[in-house]
This record gives structure tokens, sequence and C-alpha cells, in this order.
């Protein structure tokens, strides 16, 4: 029976990749943009459909997202019938639906699932996780106020970038670490109570609101909202596909919106909305940033040679010790050096300025085993599960950045979160052991008085 599975798994991967693979070959027969983002939809919701829209699984929370970065550069083109080159903008797409079929071919079509009343193993180890992220959850919103506070007192009213020039920038640890914090308690709380911590979670996105008001980092905000939803569908009760679709639609259209209001408090006024078409709005505010940039790269081709691979080292050089340059900042400074505002990147661009389409394949293999291994080890511990979670938002804002940023986020998010909380519960294992050891002797001494004090009543 197990063996049927198996076969029948490999024979439902296989047909999807032909078809992905039929799909990418129409890319050679049309030149129409309209027909080729058609293509990459398809090719980008087939997976979803295989995987029976299944929360939990890559393709049912990245593919979307990938799509909508894919497509929204070139959808604005055509709704606003502005001139184009229309063999860029193809070559793009393509490229794009490269990245899509690589991804699918790492990820697989298996679909992973978890009793949490019948495995009773899952959460070794991670109660004493969570009692130690409980204070650090207090003690890090209060960090991350202080450190947000002071980079606004520092003159900066954007997102946030480098703390070179605050007092407290030594503080930013405190505020990248939250996240993982916070989904460590969430689960707890559920897991204890079986009841929705109401309070947190409302608590939880407050603050966020607060940072978002007054930095712009909408980001905080959308990151709250994701890990709650998944915790809650993976540790309390399934959300039902309608409802996940519902709260979909309903957070595209608050990117506009939280457009509109970005650091509101801090500025004393609010941006504007960027046109007079709210489907505009939605794609510009967020999604056309990466094909825009992978224009770019396409169209001026003669200004760079290819890097080989450089950029990986700079992914570990700048993303891990914050020492030389990013692709993002190496293309800002060579395409965009006289704007004032940072024009983002994108992972599909960055695998093309290394070796050309290979390069892409050889990006998305990478991302694409990442996220395979956090997928597969989710199941089987519930302090994985949470690191794939909290890996989820990080991950699919690295579609309009670069793998530097990858690495960095996922150091100051992640690693350097489990590893404080790893600290602290040493340190108090230790200091409660020593403690222990001390209240043993005095006891044993005290045992000791009582026998001979017995020894000398019976003598006497």
């Amino acid at each position: 029976m197990h063996n049927f599975q198996i076969k029948k798994s490999t024979i439902k991967f296989t047909a999807l990749l032909i078809i992905l693979v039929i799909l990418g070959s129409l890319f050679f027969i049309t030149n129409n943009v309209l027909g080729n983002i058609m293509i990459l939809i398809f090719s980008a919701i087939l997976p979803i459909i295989f995987i029976k829209f299944d929360l939990t699984h890559p393709f049912f929370w990245f593919l979307p997202f990938f799509l909508l970065y894919s497509i929204a550069s070139p959808l604005i083109l055509i709704i606003n019938d502005e001139s184009f080159n229309s063999g860029v903008v193809n070559e793009a797409l393509f490229l794009n639906w490269l990245a899509i079929i690589t991804f699918v071919a790492v990820i697989g079509v298996r679909i992973n699932s978890i009793n949490l009343k019948e495995q009773n193993n899952y959460f070794t180890g991670f109660n004493n996780m969570a009692i130690i992220s409980k204070p650090l959850l207090f003690i890090f919103l209060i960090g991350g106020s202080l450190f947000v506070i002071d980079y606004y007192i520092s003159g900066n009213t954007e997102k946030i970038g480098s703390t070179e020039n605050t007092t407290l920038g030594f503080l930013s640890v405190s505020y990248h670490a939250v996240s993982l914090l916070y989904a460590f308690v969430l689960v707890n709380k559920i897991n204890s109570k079986q009841k929705l911590p109401v309070v947190l979670i409302t608590g939880m996105l407050v603050w966020s609101f607060m940072v978002f008001a007054f930095i712009g980092e909408r980001d905080v905000i959308l990151k709250q909202i994701w890990i709650s939803m998944f915790v809650i569908h993976v540790f309390y009760k399934n959300i039902p596909r309608p409802l996940i679709i519902t709260m979909g639609l309903v957070g595209l259209a608050t990117v506009p919106i939280l457009q509109h209001l970005k650091n509101f408090l801090a500025a004393g006024q609010t941006r504007g909305f960027l046109s007079d078409n709210f489907i505009v709005d939605i794609l510009r505010s967020e999604f056309s940033a990466a094909t825009s940039n992978l224009k770019v790269i396409l169209t001026n081709f003669n200004q760079y040679e290819f890097f080989y691979g450089e950029t990986l080292w700079w992914a570990i050089k700048n993303g891990l010790f914050g020492i030389g340059i990013s692709p993002n900042r190496w293309y800002n400074d060579t395409f965009f050096s006289n704007t004032a505002f940072g024009q983002g990147f994108s992972i599909v661009a960055e695998g093309y300025i290394n070796f050309g389409y290979v390069g892409v394949i050889i990006w998305f293999i990478i991302i694409g085993f990442y996220i395979k291994f956090l997928y597969a080890r989710a199941f089987n511990s519930s302090i994985w599960m949470v690191v794939y979670i909290v890996s989820m938002p990080i991950i699919v804002y690295i579609i309009r950045a670069d793998l530097t940023n990858f690495t960095a986020q996922v150091f100051k998010h992640i690693v350097l979160g489990t590893l404080i909380i790893f600290l602290v519960q040493k340190i108090l294992t230790k200091r409660k052991g020593n403690y222990g050891k001390k209240e043993k002797g005095i006891m044993e001494k005290q045992e000791n008085l009582n026998n001979v004090a017995r020894v000398v009543n019976d003598k006497y």
C-alpha cells in the first residue's frame, strides 16, 4: 500500500512537470504579453491544485506571491496602455516561469501532515523554550520599542536600515527577534490552554501598528498577521480554504492603504494613493518592483558583466557580518544613483546577473532546498514548525530583494533569536543546578547535625 502511494505520488509529480514544460514551450510560440501572463498564471495555480490547496505546503503560500511579483509590472503596462518593449517583457516572464518550474521540481507534491493528539513527542524540548520566551518577549518588546523611538528621534522616518546614526542601535536585536519569540509564546498559550489568546494577538498587532505608524515598516504588521494565522491553523484549528482566500484578498486590498498611511505619525501626514485606479495601486504599491527591476537588468545587459557566483559570497559577508556590498545596493548604485529612494531588486534578477538563465535555476534550487528542508522537519518537531512559519514571510519578501537580504533576515530574525533563547535557558538551568546542589548540601549538613544530636541524646 505504501509503495502504491509513492508510485501514485511520483506519477502525479511527473504529470505536473510535463504540463508545466508544455506551458513553458508556449513562450516560444507566442509573442503576446497578455498570453504569456496567462501561461504564468496557469503555471503557478496548477501546482497549488495538485497539492489540494494545502495551507502549509510551500506551493500554497509561496507561488501566489511569486506570481503577483512576476505579472504586476506587465499588467500595469497593459492597464495603463503604456508603450513597452514586448521582447524584454516576454523574456522577463519566461525567466519567472523558469523560476517556478525549478521551485516546483525541487519541492515536489508530497503533502506533510500531523495529528497533534497522537504524536506525543512533537513538543519535546518546546515547553522549555516557550517558558524562556515569555519574559524575553516582554523584555524585547520594550527594547524594540526603545530602538524604534530612538531610530525616529535620530531623524529616520523610513523603514529600518542602517543603525549607525542611532544611539540605541544595539537594541535592534530586540526589534528583530520579537517575531520568533511571539510565535513561541503564541504556540505555548494555545497548546497549554487550548483556546485562542486574544489579548496576546491583539497586543502584538497594536505594537506592530505603532512601529508602522512611526517608521513605515508595514512588513512588521503583515508579518505578525501571517504568523498568527499559520500558528492558529496548525496548532489550534484548521482555517477553511474559502476563509483563507478571502483573507488573502482583503490583505491585498490593505497593501495600498498601508502605503497611503505609511509613517503618518512621524511625518504628520499621509502619502496619498499612487493612482486613481485601485487595482493599479495594489500592483504598484508592493508587487511591481521585482519584474520592473528584472526588465532593467535585461535591457541594460551591456552595462555589466556576469558575476559568476560572486554575490553568493556577498550573501555571507554582507548578510551575516554587514561587510561589503549587496546585489540590491549594486543595482541601485548602478542604475538609480540619482534617485533618493531604493528600488529594491529581484531574486530572479540576481540569479540572472550571475549565470544568465542557468543562474535563475541555481538560485531557485538554493531557495527551494532551504524551504524543503524546513518543511520536512516542521512536521516532526514543533520548534521546527515555528521556525518554518517565521521563515515564510522572510522568503516571500526576498522575491523583490536578494540572497544577501535573505541571509541577513534569517540570521537576525531566527538564528539570533534562537541562540538568545538557548543561551538564557542554559544560564538559568545552570543557576538552578547550582542552587539545587547548594540546597542539597545544606540539607545534608542539617541531617548530619540531627544525627549527632540523636546520638548525644541517646548517650545521655
